[in-house]
């Protein structure tokens, strides 16, 4: 495979990032595959019913990302740093949005989740897709 071909064939999501484990304890998930797992837990809770009733529980990248500062381990201890405690929840969630969405992206290409459409946002005047 050139090396054209290997880095658009990693951009291709996979069920295999689920099950990446770290390359010094295979008994460990890496951060990323965590990260997923507990992103499909998030999205599983909200609609349990899922596929079989797709109208559910709908919710917005920045949502999921406000609960995952909460709830992640990684997050979670990230913001009990003395440099990061005082940062506030709205700027924490915004720091992670960009990568959440593309994790949800990634997502949506491979069926596990939909778009739903558009919604009002919480705050402002914009929009935010569901």
């Amino acid at each position: 495979m050139s090396p054209c071909m290997t880095s658009m064939a990693s951009k291709i999501p996979s069920i295999n990032m689920f099950f990446e484990k770290r390359t010094d304890d295979i008994r460990n998930y890496t951060n990323d595959a965590s990260l997923y797992q507990t992103i499909l837990r998030y999205a599983r809770t909200n609609n349990p019913d899922f596929p079989e009733k797709r109208e559910g529980h709908s919710f917005s990248a920045w949502e999921l990302t406000g609960w995952l500062i909460n709830n992640y381990e990684e997050y979670k201890e990230y913001y009990k740093d003395l440099s990061t405690r005082t940062t506030s929840k709205h700027i924490r969630i915004a720091s992670r949005l960009e990568r959440i969405k593309g994790i949800l992206d990634e997502f949506i290409k491979l069926g596990l989740i939909q778009r739903l459409g558009n919604a009002k946002a919480t705050r402002g005047d914009t929009t935010t897709s569901l």
